[in-house]
């Protein structure tokens, strides 16, 4: 499965394979800041969000993306 990789070869992941990535980040938290349940989902600049885990929990509102970068602005 090429999903677990950095650089996610998106021509050999399948449906299935998204779907269950899916569901081990939901039930590990590893998305989300601190890994904490409930937590927003840790913004990146690398390839295997913008590839993968951002289009598998997309924000609603570009607002909540401004938001997230701020907020780790602001911890600098």
């Amino acid at each position: 499965m090429g999903i677990t990789r950095k650089k996610v070869n998106t021509e050999i992941v399948t449906e299935s394979d998204l779907r269950q990535y899916k569901r081990i980040l939901n039930l590990t938290s590893a998305h989300l800041e601190g890994y904490e349940p409930g937590a927003p989902i840790h913004i990146s600049k690398g390839v295997k969000f913008r590839t993968v885990i951002a289009k598998l929990f997309p924000q609603n509102k570009q607002r909540d993306v401004e938001t997230a970068l701020w907020q780790q602005w602001e911890k600098y």
